[in-house]
């Protein structure tokens, strides 16, 4: 009897573990905390982007920003990958992207 209810215990177990790798529980989520959608990978990058649209800048301003973000968010990715690969040993990539990012 005790080893039918072990059984019967560690079966359930499984069975509610197995949930943690569904498809909808491991894609990512297009949104952030507050529900809004998620405009950057970097979260830097968001920030700046919600803090310009709650200022409500013009939408020419708003769009030359999210062109200059985005290309930020590239150079950042790209270096991401080089730092990863020891291609940046001594950091001039590094702070040649803070000094474009604190500019723009």
């Amino acid at each position: 009897m005790r080893l039918q209810c072990l059984f019967a215990a560690l079966c359930l177990g499984v069975g509610v573990m197995a949930g943690k790798y569904s498809r909808e529980l491991n894609e990512p989520k297009p949104n952030d905390r507050d529900g809004q959608a998620v405009e950057f990978r970097i979260a830097k990058l968001n920030q700046v982007w919600e803090k310009a649209q709650r200022m409500q800048l013009s939408p020419v301003r708003q769009a030359e920003l999210h062109s200059d973000l985005k290309l930020q968010e590239k150079d950042e990715l790209q270096w991401k990958k080089m730092k990863v690969e020891g291609l940046d040993e001594n950091g001039e990539k590094e702070a040649q992207l803070r000094r474009s990012f604190h500019a723009e």
